[in-house]
């Protein structure tokens, strides 16, 4: 049996993890000296991330993040552009759950 590539190899201890965010939603913003002035508009958000999780328990996961946030069709009367509103993070989290492990020992690897 021919395995082919695994992009993630989550029951090793140590891991990357990817993942794509989107969502729409409404922005509203309220300039604080201009407290009568209100803007809001519909909003598209695309998050890419790249992680590095480290499987603490069966059960636990720690990972460290980095994303982009990009944020499309904001208005161009808005109080802020969407370049503002739009870039690099970084996080922390901690992750519980059952994730789906396998346990790839040698007599149950499906490769062998």
């Amino acid at each position: 049996m021919d395995c082919g590539w695994v992009l993630h190899r989550s029951y090793t201890v140590i891991h990357p993890f990817t993942s794509i965010k989107t969502g729409w939603g409404n922005l509203s913003m309220q300039p604080a000296d201009m407290p009568t002035d209100n803007f809001s508009d519909r909003v598209f958000i695309l998050t890419p991330e790249a992680d590095i999780e480290v499987n603490l328990f069966h059960w636990l996961r720690l990972s460290g993040t980095i994303a982009y946030h990009y944020l499309q069709d904001l208005d161009l009367t808005a109080p802020l552009t969407h370049d503002e509103l739009s870039g690099l993070s970084t996080g922390l989290a901690l992750r519980f759950g059952i994730f789906g492990q396998v346990n790839f020992d040698s007599d149950n690897h499906p490769c062998h």
